[in-house]
């Protein structure tokens, strides 16, 4: 569990995933399924990863559905 990612909506409600996993095509991609359809809205993806050399990276995007 070194890599993680929430998604909240608008209110601070956490939106329910399933198991994040490592894109094998690009290992700088994490897949990560929801488990319903985003509802309109604003969204944030906040993220934590461990390089293979131990660095700690974190960060944090938005994104809409209209």
């Amino acid at each position: 569990k070194f890599s993680g990612i929430t998604v909240t909506n608008g209110q601070q409600q956490i939106i329910k995933t399933g198991v994040v996993k490592r894109n094998e095509n690009d290992k700088t991609q994490m897949i990560v399924p929801l488990e319903e359809p985003l509802l309109p809205g604003n969204y944030t993806v906040n993220w934590h990863v461990v390089s293979v050399d131990g660095h700690k990276t974190s960060g944090q995007y938005a994104f809409s559905v209209k």
